[in-house]
């Protein structure tokens, strides 16, 4: 392909070791050093592409077969970074892109509807952390550049606040049009300019707003008919790119909506890769897989993963279900289509206005690519009354599609999982940086990057200071390591760098080649609890778990990720989520900020306050305990009282054990389930796993106790009505 590819590992080029220092090959240094760059003066223009969803593969400069010749320019004459993290799901990554800092820093330690109620206080507001957008106290580096001279825009989606006080307009951001939530419909208007949404129309009278788009602080609703997102996207980058204050250096954020759901795209470009699709996913990839190796990407002794259990073969569907995907899977090679080339009027525009060799262009994807679950009940009813999917409608304006598990796994070839898990499919995302005055091109980094550098970077060229006073408090510093020295080479990558996540309870570490992952379980609607290890220096798909077979670097990683969750005030909380607000079992007019939330999960399911399991269902118990402020650091014995109450007969009160014996309780006395030598801001309590063979009703009452004898006791007890 005539591209140079340099992978870090322990060789030698010349005087360069290149497993710490990014080296160019020696002709193409030479070349590089005589050749004319653009005399410039003052500082650099910085420009971030986002993308939504976008998978590791799907980039014709990372092995994709949908044509992206702008992008894989921008790619093959810059600098991929091959080992580039961002979150496991995109408002988490942009919090962490705006601020160099993780997320549980920067106000998303969960998604906003994913909130569970151990991460808010007693009157049902989230905790700090957790608020799920910007907040006011954290601050973005939009407003250090904005102080440093630069004139700063956005378009696109914005994702970090809905209401006026967390408008980018509000966050040192000179000219914006953006897309208020976290996603839309790509046929912004139709026929007759009317504004088109995919949500009901209750989600913006709540807002006290009639569309999601904002311009410059001001509710946006004037659209052309027809508007197709990623093309008008395009349109005000252009016209924000000329009107801006051309005095100053600039900063865009130019965060398109692409790929992500809902698929739609105009039927002409589709149909150009229909027949192409028919092939199949186990087929396209396994050309990708074949075309990295070619790229560079992968050695040729590495070998395709097996498809994934969750996707059945390819030959195995119908010839109705072959259809349907394929034209599922066309839809979305027209959105990147599309994309690129709007992608190609934004870098044409910079070299007609004389920016283009004074700009660093970081483009990467927000997560991995998705692939879109059934949804429940209420959802599926939603998507019935408003959208028509059937076959001749998908990808038009009042359709509502995503990907299948086996285009998911074509998206993110060769990684394991999906956007929301902690492996690589889920973080590991496709990424560049394109900067003409840089003095090497066309070179794979392998050193591990985040999406928290890129910040840190912008800042570092930019010479501002991110400061250690924000609006009178202390500021916590940035996370991120600055990249500028890539585009010198003179770059050091650190072996012993660590990085991590938990979002939602699932957890990751990737400290060197080590990795720890977790993933989500659709089926069962759950996190997978376990920890997985991987080695991916052999195994850099993530297929050979080795957490059991290397328990010291287990033990190794797993203490990385409680440094993690300390730094970061990570609030820790069960795989299975709690169903509703189970706040308040607790209840005591003494210690009114001691709690417990905690449920029961039958068959993997919601965890409920009350449920009605069989004798054949698989119960799981488990409740989690937030001591009162004043007693957290002190000793404590934690307790499980049980009172169960036969269909016929006298009810029986028992202590529990935490080895799952039980004595009979008398009122008084108190046997510890588990002791803690200091109480942390929050106790899990497993209870308990297995078959409830006893019909009748199970009542639960838990707390603590201090050394001093004072005691915290919830009233409410956790109930199982156990049928037959």
């Amino acid at each position: 392909m005539g591209r140079l590819s340099i992978h870090f590992k322990k060789a030698v080029i010349g005087a360069c070791t290149v497993s710490t220092l990014l080296c160019a090959n020696p002709l193409q240094q030479a070349i590089a050093d005589v050749l004319p760059r653009a005399s410039t003066t003052g500082k650099p223009n910085f420009i971030t592409i986002v993308l939504d969803d976008m998978g590791f593969s799907d980039l014709g400069s990372f092995g994709s077969e949908i044509p992206t010749p702008n992008l894989d320019q921008l790619a093959n004459t810059g600098i991929i970074l091959n080992n580039f993290y961002a979150a496991p799901t995109s408002t988490p990554s942009r919090a962490m892109l705006f601020t160099g800092k993780d997320y549980h820093q920067s106000g998303v330690g969960n998604m906003p509807t994913w909130v569970r109620p151990e991460q808010r206080d007693r009157q049902g507001h989230n905790l700090a952390g957790y608020e799920g957008l910007l907040p006011e106290y954290v601050l973005p580096f939009t407003e250090v550049l904005q102080n440093t001279g630069y004139h700063n825009m956005m378009v696109g989606k914005w994702d970090l606040g809905e209401e006026p006080e967390y408008y980018p307009s509000k966050r040192g951001i000179d000219q914006t049009f953006v897309l208020l939530p976290g996603g839309d419909t790509y046929f912004l208007s139709d026929a007759q300019g009317k504004l088109v949404t995919t949500f009901d129309a209750n989600y913006y009278a709540n807002l006290g707003l009639e569309s999601p788009y904002n311009q410059n602080g001001v509710e946006f609703k004037d659209f052309p008919p027809n508007a197709y997102a990623t093309t008008y996207y395009t349109d005000k980058t252009l016209e924000i790119l000329d009107s801006r204050d051309k005095s100053k250096p600039f900063y865009l954020n130019l965060s398109y909506i692409t790929p992500h759901d809902p698929y739609q795209a105009p039927a002409d470009v589709t149909a150009k890769y229909l027949a192409y699709y028919e092939r199949g996913w186990d087929v396209i990839r396994e050309e990708r897989f074949t075309r990295q190796k070619q790229l560079g990407f992968w050695t040729d002794n590495l070998q395709l993963p097996a498809r994934p259990e969750n996707v059945p073969a390819w030959d195995s569907l119908t010839d109705e279900q072959k259809r349907y995907e394929t034209k599922r899977m066309a839809i979305y090679a027209a959105m990147l289509d599309i994309l690129d080339q709007n992608i190609g009027r934004v870098v044409q525009h910079l070299k007609d206005i004389g920016e283009y060799d004074n700009t660093v262009i970081f483009v990467h994807s927000d997560n991995g690519g998705a692939f879109s679950a059934a949804g429940g009940p209420a959802y599926k009813a939603y998507v019935a009354k408003n959208f028509d999917n059937s076959y001749e409608n998908i990808g038009n304006i009042k359709s509502l599609i995503g990907s299948s598990p086996g285009w998911g796994m074509v998206m993110n070839t060769p990684l394991n999982q999906y956007k929301r898990d902690t492996f690589d499919g889920g973080v590991r995302t496709a990424a560049f940086v394109h900067y003409p005055q840089s003095k090497i091109s066309g070179v794979k980094y392998s050193g591990l990057t985040s999406v928290m550098d890129i910040s840190a970077t912008i800042l570092d060229m930019a010479g501002a200071q991110y400061p250690y006073v924000y609006k009178d408090r202390p500021n916590t510093p940035m996370q991120g390591i600055s990249m500028a020295g890539l585009f010198s080479g003179q770059v050091v990558s650190d072996p012993e760098r660590w990085l991590a996540w938990e979002l939602d309870s699932a957890k990751g570490v990737r400290k060197g080649n080590w990795k720890l992952s977790q993933k989500w379980i659709p089926e069962q609607n759950r996190w997978d609890e376990n920890w997985y290890l991987f080695n991916l220096t052999i195994d850099p798909f993530e297929r050979n778990n080795l957490s059991t077979k290397e328990p010291e670097k287990f033990a190794e990683l797993l203490k990385v990720y409680r440094q993690y969750a300390e730094q970061n005030s990570v609030i820790e909380i069960s795989g299975k989520i709690i169903n509703g607000d189970l706040g308040g079992l607790i209840n005591s007019t003494i210690l009114s900020d001691a709690r417990v939330t905690g449920g029961t999960a039958v068959n993997y399911l919601y965890f409920n306050q009350k449920t009605t399991p069989k004798t054949t269902d698989l119960v799981e118990v488990e409740a989690s305990i937030q001591p009162a402020k004043e007693h957290i650091g002190l000793p404590a014995n934690i307790f499980v009282q049980v009172t169960y109450t036969p269909p016929e007969g006298t009810p029986v009160k028992l202590m529990f054990k935490q080895d799952g014996s039980a004595t009979l309780w008398d009122d008084t006395s108190i046997l510890p389930f588990f002791s803690v030598s200091a109480l942390t801001k929050r106790v899990p309590v497993p209870i308990y796993q297995g078959v409830l063979s006893l019909p009748g009703k199970v009542d639960i009452l838990l707390g603590y106790q201090l050394s001093d004898g004072t005691m915290v006791k919830s009233e409410k007890p956790i109930t199982i009505t156990v049928g037959s």
